[in-house]
């Protein structure tokens, strides 16, 4: 519904824009921008309501699913038909990095929809005896749940699933999505599509986020040289094309979640960050850059919002020590 609201208001937008000079468009990324800031910040346009998202789903908490179903397939037609007239518009500008900037999930070429779960590890553990099988009777985790409604109500939209997390068992998301869609599997599990193994990838990557001030100056240089030596590695994702589901995941969090926790901070000690960033992971201190750390004052450091790594569940044996030594770090 929400989405919904935001595509009538970016086509109406659009359609005003062209009204007064045929030749303004709107790139669509910066739609796509403003879609993404809304979720990340859901009281960006409401001040009074901390969440809009929250507020509607407890509105529908107690509509019928013949009504949910209903109404979700109206509006995913009428969003993509809305979309398809933007895509018409921007052919190009709309997918920068694909030599098509068409999928199709039927017969004919359709505009794309993503259903992102974002941390669906929680939901492939979480509940896990709160929901049974209609078949035998099994316990099912709620990740089972979600993808088996979503399926239903987003089936011939030309929806694409995107189930996002990391450290996922696989045999729990296999069980989760057979169960859920019933049918051969419509996703396959991918990896080493990307990842931070070379420095300039990295620092393309920091230069979008920290302004250049910090990055031209003597610090500045040494904080590259540190992010590129304690955080670069491999990027690991779980991508796939088929006909309805994706499966996707990263874990190249060293580098963004250092990023985020700097931005936090106001940007301030960014080489005491990474000496307290590197310890809160590995109880390891370092000292490679002690005239930086000491230029930067006394001021206290923030407490990390990082998980720390886990690694109670890994096994000795042959197996997870050649898993181990495939990543690069």
């Amino acid at each position: 519904m929400i989405f919904n609201l935001f595509a009538e208001t970016m086509t109406t937008s659009e359609d005003d824009m062209l009204m007064d000079d045929a030749n303004v468009h709107v790139d669509p990324r910066v739609y796509r921008a403003r879609w993404l800031l809304l979720q990340l910040r859901p009281s960006f346009v409401h001040p009074q309501v901390w969440d809009i998202f929250d507020e509607l789903a407890c509105m529908l908490a107690g509509a019928t699913d013949s009504f949910v179903n209903t109404t979700t397939k109206s509006l995913l037609s009428n969003v993509r038909a809305m979309c398809s007239k933007i895509q018409q518009q921007h052919p190009v500008s709309l997918s920068p990095h694909s030599s098509s900037t068409q999928l199709s999930t039927a017969d004919t070429a359709q505009t794309p929809l993503f259903c992102v779960l974002d941390e669906a590890q929680h939901a492939a553990t979480q509940h896990s005896s709160s929901f049974r099988s209609d078949q035998n009777g099994a316990f099912r985790p709620i990740l089972r749940e979600i993808v088996k409604a979503w399926e239903g109500q987003s089936f011939g939209q030309g929806v694409f699933m995107v189930v996002a997390g990391t450290g996922i068992s696989k045999d729990v998301v296999d069980q989760a999505m057979a169960s859920a869609i019933m049918k051969d599997s419509r996703y396959r599990w991918c990896s080493d599509t990307g990842a931070f193994d070379r420095r300039e990838v990295q620092e393309r990557y920091l230069r979008r986020y920290l302004p250049p001030k910090l990055l031209q100056s003597e610090a500045g240089k040494r904080l590259l040289e540190r992010l590129w030596y304690w955080l670069h590695g491999r990027c690991v994702f779980f991508d796939s094309h088929g006909k309805r589901l994706i499966m996707f995941s990263t874990r190249y969090r060293f580098t963004s979640g250092y990023v985020s926790e700097l931005i936090l901070n106001g940007l301030r000690r960014p080489h005491g960050l990474l000496n307290a960033y590197v310890e809160h992971f590995t109880s390891f201190k370092v000292t490679d850059a002690p005239l930086f750390v000491a230029s930067e004052g006394l001021d206290a450091l923030p407490i990390l919002s990082q998980y720390k790594l886990d690694f109670s569940k890994l096994k000795k044996s042959t197996s997870h020590l050649n898993a181990e030594q495939s990543y690069d770090f």
